[in-house]
């Protein structure tokens, strides 16, 4: 959170309360890498894939494509 907030990505300040996670759960099989397998999914094209190009311009370090 703290470099986000010096690198400016964002205009304003980010208001994410970051909590310990209190269990976790796998989702049902169908989910597991939907990006991977829907690419051409509208809603990955209009909103995923510009946010993972941000992501990858503004943070080309720390980005990297998982198999």
């Amino acid at each position: 959170m703290a470099q986000l907030q010096r690198s400016h990505a964002y205009p304003r300040p980010l208001v994410t309360q970051v909590l310990a996670l209190g269990g976790f759960h796998l989702a049902e099989a169908y989910h597991q890498n939907y990006l991977a397998l829907h690419q051409t999914n509208p809603y990955i094209v209009s909103h995923d894939l510009p946010k993972l190009a941000q992501l990858r311009q503004r943070f080309p370090t720390l980005y990297r494509v998982l198999p």
